[in-house]
């Protein structure tokens, strides 16, 4: 058995077994953001886990100052944005990058799990967590 300290002095530098696949991409330089906002290259890129109950709601937020990529991983939400007369349901798994204003409502009969990763603006979005 190796010493905890031990490296593997054969790293590898070319994988094997792996398959890679862009699930979303948001490009930032041709983002327009709202006057007076943090820059891009002054926020913090943060990686959350939302869990939204049967019959819970996100409420309405909107998404023009915060780039957003996120995962519906089990469960099923209605999306309902400004602008839209329909929601649209996100059953997992789903990949949804908003940009409205919009809000969530879980009308299943099972939690929701959403993984969310976002630019945080810490001067404007502190109530969203």
């Amino acid at each position: 058995m190796s010493e905890p300290n031990d490296i593997d002095i054969d790293m590898p530098f070319h994988s094997a077994g792996e398959t890679i696949e862009v699930l979303a991409a948001i490009p930032l330089a041709d983002r327009a953001l709202p006057a007076g906002s943090t820059p891009l290259s002054d926020r913090t890129m943060r990686m959350r886990r939302i869990t939204v109950e049967p019959g819970g709601v996100i409420a309405a937020h909107p998404h023009d100052n915060r780039p957003t990529i996120l995962f519906v991983m089990t469960g099923a939400l209605l999306e309902f944005s400004v602008g839209n007369d329909v929601a649209v349901e996100h059953a997992a798994p789903a990949v949804v990058t908003p940009t409205a204003t919009h809000w969530w409502r879980n009308a299943g009969d099972e939690a929701a799990v959403i993984i969310g990763a976002d630019l945080l603006d810490p001067h404007t979005d502190a109530a969203q967590g």
